[in-house]
C-alpha cells in the first residue's frame, strides 16, 4: 500500500542520503513549482528494491543455479515490456516475450549474468515510477456551467453571496438525489474526468503542453536540483495504504494537489490466483496452442510456458507458488503518477476530487476562492482562477481518483453512503435527538471527528462513573 506524506523545503533542495527518485518541474505563465520525488518500498528506496526484484527474477529463471541463463533459461525472464504491462494486470502477462539473447546483450556473445539482465530492465525503465499526464478537457465548459447556474442577479459577475447561497441554488441539480452535485450533472452527457492521463512522460523528457485559451503548461521530468526550490514528496510503500493528502502550491497561477489512492494490483493478482486451476498440465504431446497465451485463458496452459521450471509439461503447487510470490514482488514494486492539468474552478471546489460537490464543499467554496486569491472586491474574479494540477500517486491504474480518509468508526462508513466524508440527516439512520448530540457544531451534518468523539463517549459511559474527568 502507498503512504504520503510531504515537507516544504524553503529555498534550498532537500537533503537526503539517499538520491531522489525522481523530479518534476511544473511552469505556466510565469508560475514554477518543483517537486522531488522520493520512494521507498519496505524500508528500502525504490532503486534498492529493484534492484533485489531483478535479482529474484534472475535467480527464479537460473533453474540450474549456475548462476547464468542459457536459451533454454531466458523464457522465464519477462520482458520489460511484459513487466510494465503489470501496472494493468495485476502480474506479468504471457506477452511481449524477450526475443532471444539480442535483446538483452544487444549482440554479446555467451550467456547471461545478473549484471546484463539488470541493465536491460533499466535501460528500459523497470524500476522508476511510471508517470502518465493527460488533461481535464471539461474544465472550461464546467466552469460556464458552475458560473451560469450560480449567477442569479445576472449582473455576470459571481458575488460572495451567491457563492455562500451555492448549497441551496445548486440543489437542483442532484438529479440523482444523493447529495452530491456532480459535474455529470452540472454538465449533462459529459464525462469525468474526461483525460486519463495515459501520455507517458519518460526518464529525462520535458512535455510542453499548448493551449488555446490558456498560456502553456511545461511539465519537466529533466529537472536539476539546482534549478529552483523544491517541495519533497515522500511515497513510502507500506502495509497500510493512508497518509494525508498535500496541495503542494497555492498561487493566482498555479495550484498543485497530490495525494494517493488505492491502486488495484493485489486485487487484480488475487482475482488471477482464484481463477488459476490448482494443477496446469499442457495438452498431450506438450504442445501448447497460441491461442492459450491469454492472460485470461481459463485452463491456465499459459503459464507453463513461464512457470514450469522443471520442464515436465506441468505446474505444480510449488511451482505456481514461486511464479506467484514473483508476481506478488513485481507488482509491489510497481508505482504509477497520474498527472492531470487543466483544472479550474471545479477542481477547486471539488477539494476531495470525486468528481462531485458535497454541501460541505461548497459550504467552504467561498472561502477557498478567497484563499486561492479569486476573490476580489466581493466578487469572484474568473480570470484569477489558478491552474490545478491534480498528481495522483497509485499502485496500478486507479478505478477512482476520490480521496478517502481511513475511517475507523464503523457506524460512520457504512452511513456515509455518497462517500463525501460526511453523514447527513437523511443518512443517519438514528434518531434525531442522537444526531443532534453528535453534531456540536450544529451544521447539519456529521464528520469523522464528531463521530470519532461521540463513540469515545459512549465507550467512557459503558465503563461506568469515574472513567474519565474531561
Amino acid at each position: 500500500m502507498l503512504v504520503i506524506w510531504t515537507t516544504c523545503v524553503s529555498g534550498q533542495t532537500s537533503q537526503s542520503s539517499v538520491p531522489p527518485t525522481d523530479h518534476l518541474k511544473f511552469s505556466t505563465a510565469g508560475a514554477a513549482l518543483g517537486i522531488e520525488l522520493n520512494v521507498s518500498i519496505d524500508g528500502v528506496s525504490m532503486e534498492a528494491y529493484w534492484d533485489r526484484t531483478i535479482d529474484s527474477i534472475f535467480a527464479f529463471a537460473d533453474v540450474d543455479h549456475d548462476g547464468l541463463l542459457d536459451e533454454s533459461e531466458i523464457r522465464f525472464v519477462p520482458s520489460a515490456r511484459a513487466i510494465h504491462f503489470c501496472l494493468d494486470q495485476g502480474f506479468v502477462p504471457p506477452v511481449a516475450k524477450l526475443k532471444g539473447r539480442t535483446e538483452v546483450l544487444a549482440g554479446a556473445p555467451g550467456r547471461w549474468n545478473p549484471a546484463m539482465l539488470k541493465r536491460y530492465y533499466t535501460t528500459n525503465g523497470v524500476g522508476e515510477p511510471r508517470i502518465g499526464q493527460g488533461e481535464l478537457r471539461e474544465t472550461k465548459a464546467l466552469t460556464t456551467a458552475l458560473l451560469d447556474r450560480l449567477n442569479f442577479d445576472g449582473d455576470s459577475r459571481i458575488s460572495r453571496d451567491e457563492l455562500l447561497d451555492a448549497p441551496g441554488s445548486l440543489r437542483q441539480l442532484d438529479t440523482n438525489d444523493n447529495e452530491l452535485i456532480e459535474a455529470t450533472e452540472i454538465l449533462p452527457n459529459s464525462v469525468y474526468p474526461s483525460g486519463a492521463a495515459t501520455d507517458p512522460l519518460r526518464d529525462e523528457a520535458t512535455k510542453t503542453i499548448e493551449r488555446n485559451e490558456r498560456p502553456a503548461l511545461t511539465i519537466d521530468r529533466s529537472l536539476s536540483s539546482s534549478d529552483l526550490s523544491l517541495i519533497e514528496w515522500k511515497l513510502s510503500v507500506a502495509k497500510r495504504l493512508g497518509g494525508p493528502s498535500k496541495t503542494l502550491s497555492v498561487s493566482q497561477r498555479l495550484r498543485c494537489d497530490a495525494w494517493t489512492v488505492p491502486g488495484p494490483l493485489a486485487d487484480l493478482l488475487q482475482t488471477l490466483q482464484d481463477e488459476l486451476p490448482e494443477r496446469v498440465e499442457a495438452p498431450p504431446g506438450n504442445r501448447i496452442s497460441n491461442d492459450s497465451t491469454s492472460s485470461r485463458d481459463v485452463n491456465g496452459r499459459w503459464l507453463i510456458e513461464v512457470a514450469d521450471r522443471d520442464s515436465d509439461g506441468r505446474v505444480s503447487a510449488s511451482e505456481m507458488e514461486q511464479w506467484m510470490a514473483l508476481q506478488r514482488r513485481i507488482g509491489r514494486g510497481q508505482v504509477l503518477i497520474s498527472i492531470l492539468h487543466g483544472g479550474g474552478l471545479f477542481e477547486l471546489l471539488d477539494s476531495d476530487h470525486d468528481g462531485g460537490l458535497s454541501v460541505r464543499e461548497l459550504r467552504n467554496g467561498s472561502q477557498m476562492l478567497d484563499d486561492a486569491g479569486c476573490i476580489a472586491e466581493g466578487k469572484l474574479q474568473v480570470e484569477l482562477i489558478p491552474e490545478v494540477v491534480l498528481v495522483v500517486a497509485s499502485q496500478g491504474v486507479p478505478r477512482s481518483l476520490a480521496k478517502r480518509a481511513h475511517v475507523d468508526v464503523a457506524w460512520f462508513a457504512t452511513s456515509d453512503r455518497n462517500g463525501d466524508g460526511d453523514v447527513s440527516r437523511r443518512e443517519f439512520t438514528g434518531p434525531s435527538r442522537v444526531f443532534q448530540d453528535i453534531d456540536l457544531d450544529r451544521d447539519g451534518l456529521l464528520s469523522l471527528a464528531e463521530a470519532v468523539r461521540f463513540d469515545a463517549l459512549i465507550a467512557d459511559q459503558r465503563k461506568g462513573p469515574g472513567a474519565r474527568n474531561d
